[in-house]
């Protein structure tokens, strides 16, 4: 059977005030999904969760946005969503 793949878009990722985020991810890569995080903005606090960072191949599933659009979200979540399905698929 294929796994389910499930796109996770946040800001940024992952940041310390949003630790249930990085808990959702880990269980739904431990339930055998394909998860994948897209952020508009690199964190560096990969590190500091050390659960998460030890993940193997969790690099790999972090997606960073290659576009800066200021001001203008809608935009930006259009083209980003754009750029991730077609790393996705």
């Amino acid at each position: 059977m294929k796994k389910k793949k499930i796109a996770i878009v946040v800001q940024k990722f992952p940041v310390a005030s949003e630790t249930f985020i990085v808990t959702k991810v880990l269980n739904l890569l431990e339930s055998n999904y394909d998860v994948h995080v897209f952020a508009f903005s690199k964190s560096k606090l990969l590190g500091h969760f050390k659960v998460l960072a030890s993940y193997k191949g969790i690099e790999d599933r972090i997606h960073i946005s290659p576009i800066a659009y200021k001001n203008n979200f809608i935009k930006l979540l259009s083209k980003t969503v754009q750029c991730f399905c077609k790393a996705l698929f």
